[in-house]
């Protein structure tokens, strides 16, 4: 069992613990504790130069809207540093941008994401942020002393992600429409926008049974969750291979 693969075990095996936390913060720091204890340490910002460089270098393909994410690690591959392997960068791209954690096998960049609820929610909150086709999601919950893993593949098809990222470049393009027609109307004396009145569009994802009134939208009562859990592992075991 790879040490990754370890790392999802123990949280799942200490749920109670891990999510016996007041804030967001206070779960990461859990989570980091966790992983160090699974054999990571952690690489933060100025720890190597090369390192900091090469995780911004993948910072578009991590990021990706769509499509597969899950990179080899080249770093380790061409170095055979022992430092750029079995390691992990908390918040790589800040506090507010995917992912929470870059985790550095011997062979692949996992991307994991946390999400916590301090209340009883029962599903994420997703933001402007789809779950990414190789996304590792956990999922903890103060209130129910309960954690949930699930790969971003697992819960919405790459085609079904495709079509919910789409529609905010059709969004985009109607207000950049209806922006010019506003700017010309204004240049004319239509109207002055004396005290700077504007649109302010919350690009943002939610579940609910909008579309399908049989949607899944509670993670840890799922029928389902003990497939996913297992999906994640059997994920990591078989990428984390030359």
């Amino acid at each position: 069992m790879s040490l990754f693969e370890s790392f999802i075990d123990e949280i799942l095996k200490n749920k109670a613990k891990i999510t016996n936390a007041s804030t967001g913060t206070d779960f990461e720091e859990r989570v980091k504790a966790y992983l160090k204890k699974s054999g990571f340490s952690e690489m933060a910002v100025g720890t190597d130069d090369v390192f900091d460089r090469y995780v911004q270098e993948i910072k578009p393909v991590i990021q990706k809207k769509t499509g597969q994410t899950l990179i080899s690690n080249a770093l380790y591959a061409s170095t055979k540093n022992k430092m750029y392997k079995n390691c992990y960068r908390w918040q790589p791209y800040g506090q507010q941008d995917y992912p929470d954690f870059l985790i550095f096998t011997e062979h692949k960049v996992f991307s994991m994401e946390s999400k916590y609820s301090t209340k009883n929610q029962s599903k994420p909150m997703w933001n402007s942020n789809l779950p990414k086709m190789d996304g590792i999601y956990l999922f903890g919950v103060y209130g129910k002393q309960d954690l949930t893993v699930f790969r971003g593949e697992d819960v919405l098809s790459d085609e079904e992600r495709k079509q919910l990222v789409a529609i905010w470049d059709k969004m985009d393009s109607a207000y950049k429409d209806w922006e010019t027609d506003f700017i010309q109307r204004m240049s004319i004396g239509d109207f002055d926008n004396k005290y700077g009145f504007s649109p302010y569009v919350r690009k943002a994802y939610s579940q609910g049974k909008t579309y399908n009134e049989d949607a899944i939208i509670d993670f840890l009562k799922n029928k389902g969750r003990d497939a996913l859990e297992t999906s994640v592992k059997t994920f990591i075991r078989i990428n984390d291979i030359p």
